[in-house]
């Protein structure tokens, strides 16, 4: 159950001076991420002998300049796990909510699974009883095409402007991502299905995911939903997630939905692109996962909440050399959770 691989996760938790860091035990499958499909030796990762920049930012104490309230890591860590369950291939395994994954988070009501194969898009949108809150996942791309599809949008520029009532006329969105949700059949299917899951279910919290490219739909959807229904409170949680626009984009986010957290982990490839320097900004607040290696007591992953800009420079921003990261190892796994397609799905 997933209350007990939580306990595993938290275990190493203890009452902290600063709450903006904490410690977590990872799990012995979460350890040998860096040995899952995809790993590459070549890869500069906080597990590389070679590491030096990425140990010394993992043990190095980070100050914050002021106090993030809200956050909640057991809450992540199952947030996590389902967006973990957008990777099983077997689909209907996840409309019936039985595949392995599934059994971590039991009371979960899936509504719609959509796969839309022309894009090679999927998500699933349900609902969630114990947190009485409506839940919409959006997957990354195939895993086999990460490392080529980080590298090409290292050349991405902000290109798009959004297309609601209200928006900024200033508010610049790279065009990929507003083709990806608008031109396939992600944003039609999903705004229909959260219309009639929001009749069986008025009241309550919207939770939005995404993860890797999943991230960008999420942030999207989220705008959309927020602005199509009136919602009050949206809350979206991606892991991995690339920039999506420019600034006023990012202001614009941040004001419409209630809660954001945008997880980094280690020096993983996708957050740092598109890159700054072509206009870019990512949405606040971030959540940096920090591998350690304590030697004896193994991999031990600390949580550091960042500052509200979007672009702490002592986050994800500072682990990789000219704030550009290449570590694919680092973006299959966030709190724990497998992020990517495997046998025991």
């Amino acid at each position: 159950m997933l209350s007990s691989g939580l306990n595993g996760l938290l275990s190493d938790r203890s009452s902290l001076a600063d709450p903006l860091v904490a410690d977590l035990g990872l799990p012995a499958a979460a350890q040998d991420q860096q040995k899952g499909p995809l790993a590459n030796p070549a890869l500069h990762t906080v597990f590389s002998a070679d590491s030096a920049i990425g140990r010394r930012a993992a043990r190095t104490p980070l100050q914050r300049p002021e106090k993030s309230a809200g956050f909640d890591p057991l809450k992540a860590a199952k947030l996590a796990q389902l967006q973990s369950i957008s990777y099983c291939a077997a689909l209907d395994d996840v409309a019936n909510w039985n595949c392995t994954r599934c059994a971590q988070l039991p009371d979960f009501e899936p509504y719609l699974v959509h796969f839309d194969a022309s894009w090679d898009l999927l998500g699933y949108i349900g609902y969630w009883p114990s947190m009485g809150a409506k839940v919409i996942v959006f997957r990354g791309t195939d895993s086999s095409s990460w490392y080529n599809w980080a590298e090409n949008m290292r050349a991405w520029r902000t290109d798009a402007t959004y297309p609601v009532d209200g928006a900024p006329p200033a508010l610049r969105l790279h065009s990929g991502f507003l083709i990806l949700w608008n031109t396939s059949s992600m944003a039609s299917t999903f705004h229909a299905a959260f219309g009639e899951l929001l009749k069986l279910h008025p009241r309550g919290p919207t939770y939005v995911l995404g993860h890797s490219m999943g991230g960008a739909l999420a942030h999207l959807a989220a705008l959309d939903l927020q602005i199509m229904y009136g919602l009050q409170d949206v809350k979206v949680y991606t892991f991995g997630s690339p920039r999506v626009g420019n600034s006023v984009f990012s202001e614009f986010f941040s004001q419409k939905v209630s809660e954001s957290w945008r997880f980094t982990h280690g020096r993983d490839i996708v957050p740092s692109v598109p890159p700054q320097l072509l206009g870019f900004r990512h949405v606040s607040r971030e959540v940096w996962l920090v591998d350690v290696d304590d030697g004896p007591a193994g991999v031990q992953q600390r949580i550091v909440v960042c500052d509200d800009t979007g672009e702490d420079p002592s986050c994800h921003n500072a682990a990789c050399r000219l704030g550009l990261c290449t570590s694919v190892a680092d973006h299959l796994v966030y709190m724990g959770a497998h992020m990517y397609r495997g046998g025991e799905c």
